[in-house]
């Protein structure tokens, strides 16, 4: 007898870079693992099977004129697959999405990372007098998108309550905790280096001021004291005071600019450094949210200090693993890390109950588990529906 072929998965990207964290590292990984066909498309050059997922790039846009070519692209691309679950993970696929079900009767699950509708309404990009338009609009579509395809998939539990309030057939949170297989348990260190690490993007929402101010004052208090940002640095939105260059970070801060490194090199560097940073403001998005940064801090077994707001205070508190200060207080910011870096006896404690509630809570070995459920249930939904229409069939025939 032979086997079934694997079922295959087409999973659409058209902002995010193929090797994602989440689309890459936890969710097409996941998948190719528990035994999927994964095709992943994504704007890129790299063209090649990593891990059992097969990336296809596709031409990037040179600019945001340029995105609806890009969109045509991947739903030709997605279409020739013959997919049996498709997935996709950017609020302007939306359309896409919808006429993908439409036109191939598959199951399309739609991956909400954010909440879209109070993000736009701070992006500088959109003139201000748009802003509240296009955001209503985006809220209306995935509305829409919700009744009308096979899933929602969201980064909390919170957001996925939203999309089941607005009709959606399903809405499941899966979150975007890490993956222990990439943070073994950290060794510990009797004299870590003085090094503060930030890592993943950064702007004016995510403390991009603060930090400015921060580690220049930090330079003062402990002039050893090394801050590194590793990500893109957005400075589109940030006041003129704040620095564009490099170099003047270099001569005036203890911070020094990075740039974006691979993610499977994030594990290495966290563990070159003695604590994490977090000084996002208190923005509607990042009150409510986990972030990632934070649980990879406490995974490598980091003290943390952060921003006194929202859901990620509150991981912090009960966790007893770091600092938390005013949002928008540099001098407190600062003071609370010359605090970890001279205390090393204090910040090891803080970062061994930071591993201890993300190896009990937040790892992604659990999360891994609904995904593979959801398309378990997705496709014998799928298969069930297949044999509901040739039994309809079969009888208008007899």
């Amino acid at each position: 007898m032979t086997a079934a072929p694997p079922a295959r998965v087409c999973i659409l990207t058209s902002v995010h870079d193929p090797f994602d964290p989440r689309i890459f590292h936890k969710q097409a990984r996941t998948l190719a693992t528990a035994g999927y066909s994964v095709l992943l498309l994504a704007p890129s050059s790299v063209c090649a099977t990593v891990d059992g997922v097969r990336v296809v790039g596709l031409p990037p846009p040179r600019s945001r004129w340029g995105r609806p070519r890009l969109w045509w692209r991947l739903l030709r691309a997605a279409r020739r697959t013959r997919a049996d679950i498709y997935h996709f993970h950017d609020p302007e696929l939306l359309p896409l999405g919808l006429l993908l079900a439409r036109l191939t009767g598959r199951p399309v699950v739609y991956d909400a990372h954010e909440y879209y509708r109070e993000e736009l309404l701070t992006r500088p990009w959109i003139p201000r007098r748009l802003r509240r338009i296009a955001a209503e609009a985006v809220h209306r579509m995935e509305s829409l998108a919700a009744r009308r395809l096979a899933a929602v998939v969201t980064v909390n539990e919170h957001m996925a309550a939203g999309f089941r309030s607005r009709g959606a057939r399903r809405a499941v949170a899966i979150h975007n905790y890490p993956s222990l297989a990439y943070f073994p348990a950290p060794v510990t260190h009797h004299d870590p280096s003085p090094v503060v690490v930030y890592a993943g993007l950064l702007n004016e929402e995510r403390g991009l001021s603060t930090v400015w101010h921060a580690t220049r004052a930090l330079r003062l208090s402990l002039p050893d004291a090394l801050v590194r940002i590793i990500g893109r640095v957005d400075f589109s939105a940030a006041p003129a005071a704040v620095s564009r260059e490099s170099s003047t970070w270099e001569q005036q801060t203890a911070a020094r600019l990075q740039g974006v490194i691979p993610a499977t090199e994030v594990p290495a560097a966290l563990a070159a450094a003695a604590a994490g940073w977090i000084p996002f403001r208190p923005t509607p998005n990042n009150t409510r949210a986990v972030p990632l940064k934070l649980l990879e801090y406490m995974a490598a077994g980091l003290p943390v200090v952060a921003s006194d707001a929202g859901v990620m205070a509150a991981i912090v508190r009960a966790a007893g693993c770091g600092l938390l200060v005013p949002a928008d207080d540099p001098q407190a910011h600062a003071a609370a890390l010359a605090r970890l870096l001279r205390n090393p006896d204090d910040a090891r404690a803080m970062g061994i109950a930071g591993r201890r509630a993300v190896e009990t809570r937040y790892t992604w070995e659990a999360e891994a588990g609904r995904l593979r459920s959801l398309y378990r249930d997705l496709l014998a939904g799928a298969r069930q529906a297949t044999m509901s229409s040739s039994s309809g069939l079969d009888s208008q025939r007899a």
